[in-house]
C-alpha cells in the first residue's frame, strides 16, 4: 500500500511520469485491479510507445487473459528494446507459439539458453515448441532437463530441515 501511495504521489505531481504509471500498474496487477492496470499502461504506452518496460507488462497482462496477438506484439517490442528480461524472452516465445510462429519461439528461447539452463519453465516450453516441431529427440531432451529440475528441485524442498521455533 506504501508503494502505492508514492507512486499515486509522483504522479500527482509529474502526470506523465512513465516510472509512476508503470510502478503504479504493477501494484494494481499485484492487487487484482488489471483494468485499472491496463488503463495505466495504456497511458504510459501513449507518453512513449518504445518503452521496454510498459511493453513487457502490457505484453505480461494481456498473456494472462489469453490476448495473444496483442501480447506478442508488446512483448516483442519490449524484448527488441531491451534484452535483458528472461521472463519476457520466455512469454514472448509462448505468444509466438501461440500465434503459430514456432520457428520465431525457438529463435527466441536459443537466444536465451545459456542464462536458462536450470530453469524449468524454460525447458518446459523448449520441449513444447520441440514437440509441436516434430523434433522429438530435441523434445525428449528437453523434457528429460525439465524433470531432473523439478525433480531436484522437490527433493530440495523435500529433504529441508525444518525450522525449530522456541519461544
Amino acid at each position: 500500500a506504501g508503494a502505492c501511495l508514492t507512486y499515486q504521489r509522483a504522479l500527482a505531481e509529474t502526470p506523465d511520469s512513465l516510472a509512476a504509471l508503470i510502478g503504479l500498474a504493477r501494484s494494481d496487477t499485484t492487487l487484482g485491479k488489471e483494468a485499472e492496470a491496463k488503463r495505466l499502461l495504456d497511458s504510459a504506452l501513449a507518453h512513449d510507445p518504445r518503452d521496454p518496460i510498459a511493453n513487457g507488462e502490457m505484453g505480461l497482462l494481456e498473456a494472462r487473459h489469453g490476448d495473444w496477438s496483442s501480447s506478442l506484439e508488446h512483448l516483442r517490442r519490449a524484448w527488441i528494446q531491451n534484452r535483458s528480461n528472461p521472463e519476457i524472452a520466455l512469454e514472448l516465445a509462448r505468444a509466438y507459439k501461440e500465434n503459430g510462429g514456432l520457428s520465431d519461439a525457438l529463435q527466441v528461447l536459443q537466444s536465451i539458453a545459456h542464462e536458462m539452463q536450470e530453469s524449468a519453465a524454460f525447458h518446459f516450453q523448449l520441449a513444447q515448441i520441440y514437440s509441436l516441431l516434430r523434433r522429438s529427440a530435441e523434445a525428449q531432451r528437453e523434457r528429460d532437463a525439465f524433470t531432473g529440475l523439478k525433480t531436484s528441485s522437490q527433493d530440495a524442498l523435500r529433504f529441508d530441515n525444518p525450522s525449530t521455533y522456541v519461544q
